[in-house]
């Protein structure tokens, strides 16, 4: 899986990518759903151009504050010109060379480690310039750690805290062994902006990716409930749904209907067309049961070529009818251009005598195998049957 960057003052906040929202919506559950939530990411697991723009954007902002809260210091310590000259490529050159190497890499999370080493190590070389000023010194060290251990965790951590260390030493070497910790007033005010907006735009990235790893745990529920073919319900899903309707029908004294489906001589379609054009009549099938169901009824493919239907507040002869559309559709605008198929439909409704969901689903079937028994292409309403 991929990630979100977040660069912020000397370091990248990395975070667990997740999957576009557009996964979750009802169309993008019922169709192609997982190359849909793919969208956004390259066959090498590269970060997508949106997040790639935004961590670009937010580790721009937090060098430009690092700089920053570093003038006060840098000053009362005499850097000469080329100290300055360098604190200012690294502050804004610098995270855009980065972001270069980055997108431009093979894989970027490596090279984005990188870049976080790399920044641990330009901090030390500033903390030792400013001769270990206390405030910015911790403000610069706990957000680079910061950075680091959500990059990378612990193994991230301890290669950035050596980073660290061997730019403290390169540091005294160049601008000499200096201790003076005592922080100013105006130094405290300049760290001020990357206090305020480092940790707030943590936060926002977290809040931002807890959303979106809502919307992809969802996205992947969905996913889960569809049959591979279709992209009706699946059995499994649909075994579940059965259960909370009837008792929640029952318990209410309301009405509900549930409707088997079975697709006439089907494998003999297998056998002339192949199982291709079994497919394709399979799906057709789905999708005109979708189009003709209301939102708050469950389809599914039941198994083979088995479908069901379960109908909330709906009375079995309502359910009929629906059918009888259905299969007048199937009649005057046929699935597969050339080829005539029928179905068959079982309609039960919920009565005190159904005695519960696999009683329920049983005499479907028994109404369903009658409507065969007496010649196919047909709706049979189970109290045909008691009659």
């Amino acid at each position: 899986m991929g990630a979100i960057e977040h660069s912020g003052a000397f370091g990248a906040v990395h975070m667990p990518a997740v999957i576009s929202k557009a996964a979750t919506d009802d169309a993008a559950s019922t169709r192609a759903p997982l190359a849909l939530a793919m969208r956004d990411y390259d066959v090498n697991g590269a970060s997508s151009s949106r997040f790639s723009r935004a961590n670009y954007m937010l580790r721009t902002i937090g060098h430009a504050l690092g700089f920053v809260s570093l003038t006060v210091p840098m000053w009362a310590m005499h850097v000469p010109w080329w100290g300055w000259a360098a604190l200012a490529f690294h502050g804004f050159c610098w995270p855009h060379l980065a972001h270069w190497r980055a997108t431009r890499a093979p894989n970027w999370r490596p090279a984005e480690r990188l870049n976080v080493i790399v920044d641990h190590a330009g901090g030390g070389i500033w903390i030792a310039a400013i001769g270990f000023n206390l405030v910015p010194s911790v403000v610069l060290s706990s957000f680079m750690f910061m950075d680091s251990a959500i990059c990378g965790g612990l193994p991230l951590v301890a290669q950035g805290l050596a980073a660290q260390a061997a730019g403290v030493l390169a540091g005294v070497a160049i601008f000499g062994a200096v201790w003076a910790p005592e922080t100013s007033q105006a130094g405290i005010l300049v760290c001020l902006p990357l206090l305020l907006e480092h940790p707030a735009a943590v936060g926002l990235m977290a809040y931002r990716s807890l959303g979106e790893l809502y919307h992809q745990r969802m996205a992947m529920r969905r996913l889960s409930q569809r049959d591979h073919l279709s992209w009706l319900l699946n059995r499994r899903f649909w075994d579940e749904r059965i259960e909370e309707e009837f008792s929640r029908q029952y318990r209410a004294t309301r009405r509900a209907s549930l409707i088997l489906i079975d697709l006439d001589h089907f494998k003999r379609v297998n056998d002339l067309y192949g199982h291709a054009m079994g497919d394709r009549v399979i799906q057709r099938f789905g999708e005109r049961l979708q189009a003709a169901m209301r939102r708050v009824d469950c389809v599914c493919r039941y198994g083979g070529e088995e479908f069901a239907i379960l109908m909330p507040d709906t009375g079995p002869d309502e359910a009929a009818t629906v059918m009888q559309r259905i299969k007048a559709d199937i009649e005057s605008r046929p699935l597969v251009d050339g080829l005539h198929v029928t179905a068959s439909y079982g309609v039960p409704g919920l009565t005190p005598l159904s005695g519960g969901p696999a009683a329920w689903t049983k005499l479907a079937d028994e109404t369903l195998y009658r409507a065969k028994e007496l010649g196919r292409d047909r709706v049979l309403v189970a109290e045909a049957i008691a009659g």
